[in-house]
């Protein structure tokens, strides 16, 4: 019986392959759920930005209008990066 390693490696790996995906989906069963609804949010984030965003500002006190748009931008953007601080250190925690 001299079989060659290469054949050897032929005959098994599709049986270890099988193998090693049944012990993944064993060891994580909503792995496949968990990827399909990041891909779906993914895409919905993605069709977000390519709306079209109209902002209407009134004809009377315009100037207050816009001042307190960029209030309210800043704070949102002040939220965000207080957020992603906040991620960065849960996972360097972790």
């Amino acid at each position: 019986m001299n079989a060659s390693t290469k054949e050897i490696f032929n005959v098994c790996k599709p049986f270890f392959s099988r193998l090693y995906h049944k012990a993944k989906s064993i060891t994580e069963p909503f792995a496949y759920h968990e990827y399909r609804k990041a891909k779906v949010r993914e895409k919905i984030e993605e069709q977000r930005k390519s709306r079209v965003q109209v902002k209407k500002l009134p004809k009377v006190n315009r100037q207050l209008a816009e001042k307190l748009l960029e209030q309210t931008e800043g704070e949102e953007t002040k939220k965000k990066k207080k957020m992603e601080a906040m991620n960065v250190l849960q996972v360097r925690k972790m």
